[in-house]
């Protein structure tokens, strides 16, 4: 089932998907998808479009046990990137970035943790991300990833988010606005 989101989602252009993520910010269902899963996967493809090396949405077993939902990888720039995309109403609370935390700890050193939240963080996600050791989860709010599809700066903004992270300690450098 699964692969008919990914051949769907690989027919669409920078402005379908963009046209796709307004609909789900205003509340309208996308046909055909169940909720969250096309937010998961117009994420994955505007990655893709700007020719990073992507994995759709996949689960991770030991046996016949799941033990992981990855919502996909991005790899650019010499960067490797697990991706966790949350369309909530409300904003995200540390309960989602913890888990990414622990599904990092089990990857090689070096790969980053990539959340995106629809409607954002909530303070105590955010004060969690900027005291974790090492850094390696960079926040994207909503308005980053519209801008960044609609203008394809998705892996510009990635690099530049993660310039911020080493230079500044800053995990929610925000590519709209910057530092608040």
């Amino acid at each position: 089932m699964a692969r008919n989101y990914v051949a769907d989602i690989q027919g669409k252009n920078s402005a379908q998907l963009l046209n796709m993520l307004q609909a789900i910010s205003n509340g309208t269902p996308i046909r055909g998808w169940p909720p969250g899963i096309a937010f998961e996967h117009i994420v994955i493809r505007a990655f893709e479009i700007e020719g990073a090396t992507v994995q759709w949405p996949f689960a991770v077993r030991q046996g016949s046990k799941i033990i992981e939902q990855i919502d996909g990888t991005v790899y650019f720039d010499g960067l490797a990137c697990l991706v966790e995309s949350k369309d909530y109403r409300e904003p995200i609370n540390i309960e989602p970035i913890a888990k990414l935390k622990n599904q990092l700890s089990r990857r090689p050193v070096g790969t980053l943790g990539l959340v995106f939240a629809r409607q954002g963080y909530t303070d105590p996600a955010k004060i969690l991300v900027r005291m974790m050791q090492p850094l390696n989860i960079l926040l994207w709010e909503y308005e980053e990833l519209e801008l960044s599809l609609s203008t394809g700066t998705m892996c510009r903004a990635l690099t530049t988010k993660f310039k911020f992270a080493v230079e500044l300690g800053a995990p929610d450098y925000n590519v709209r606005i910057g530092l608040r």
